[in-house]
């Protein structure tokens, strides 16, 4: 989003707030379509469903930064190299091993201490909690010096996260059909639908005044209130990439690398009583040969 030329692009998204291509922002670049870019991942398009930016359930994002040994950026005339999509290019190389070992560990942490309240909180209870922690580790090394060298790294997060709900449910007596028609009339209710009624909890904020709609409305004003709810929004997301390189000669390499990328997010809906979950699985394999027929040619 920093480069020059790139809109974020908001549209046609679900109830869960995901566009009907993935979990990934989308974007347009240079003014071309939202699903026109090429996401490459050392040379394999990973583009997510419909050409969407690739993208996890765990927030839209995607893990493994410690995998990459560096990314580019192509909003407009790349030559011929690239090719498959009239929008931007985003072009990722993965890390490799070397002849010494090195690696890394890592945690990131936050919390709810310091936040301030919600808009919508209620004022005589606690503040919705929050926690995140965010860890993972990388390796990398010979097997045989100049000649094999394998990689690998791994990252996971893990998140619960309290949200400021507002739902609308029936009150006591709208389960009844005490006063939900025009003008506040009462309304026969078929036993066999109470139960289902019964199911949402009863209304614990502001209530609709019976009898609020006008003669005549089909609009279902009478009868419900609001319930306040601070669910806890549950994510969570592993990934993990090993990458195997052998260099078989001064004209020939292969690699091999396997990215695994997991994610699974829940909450209560507004309400407070039904549960949705939301669930991405992606896996991406390269193989690549590369042969030096001279210093001007390679395959």
């Amino acid at each position: 989003m920093l480069q020059a030329g790139v809109v974020a692009f908001y549209g046609q998204v679900d109830s869960e707030g995901f566009d009907s291509t993935g979990s990934g922002q989308r974007m347009t670049i240079s003014g071309a379509r939202p699903d026109s870019n090429n996401f490459m991942l050392d040379g394999t398009n990973i583009a997510g469903s419909g050409g969407g930016t690739p993208g996890s359930v765990a927030n839209g994002v995607n893990l493994g930064v410690e995998a990459i040994l560096e990314f580019e950026i192509l909003t407009s005339s790349f030559d011929a190299t690239y090719g498959r999509n009239s929008g931007g290019v985003i072009n990722i190389v993965s890390k490799s091993g070397t002849n010494e070992i090195h690696g890394n560990v890592f945690e990131y942490h936050r919390n709810s201490a310091l936040d301030a309240k919600n808009f919508f909180d209620q004022l005589d209870e606690d503040i919705p909690g929050f926690i995140r922690n965010q860890y993972g580790f990388s390796l990398g090394g010979p097997v045989i010096k100049d000649k094999i060298h394998l990689f690998g790294a791994y990252e996971g997060a893990r998140q619960r996260l309290g949200l400021s709900q507002v739902g609308v449910v029936p009150t006591a007596d709208g389960r009844l059909g005490i006063g939900v028609g025009p003008g506040g009339t009462d309304v026969p209710v078929n036993p066999g639908v109470v139960r289902y009624l019964d199911l949402y909890p009863l209304p614990n904020g502001k209530l609709f005044p019976i009898g609020s709609c006008p003669t005549g409305s089909e609009t279902a004003c009478d009868g419900t209130g609001e319930f306040l709810s601070s669910p806890s929004e549950v994510t969570h997301a592993d990934y993990f990439s090993v990458k195997y390189d052998h260099q078989a000669s001064d004209s020939d390499s292969f690699f091999v690398r396997y990215t695994f990328d997991e994610a699974t997010r829940d909450r209560l809906e507004p309400t407070g009583k039904f549960e949705g979950v939301l669930y991405s699985r992606r896996q991406y394999v390269t193989i690549e040969h590369k042969h030096i027929f001279s210093p001007a040619a390679l395959n």
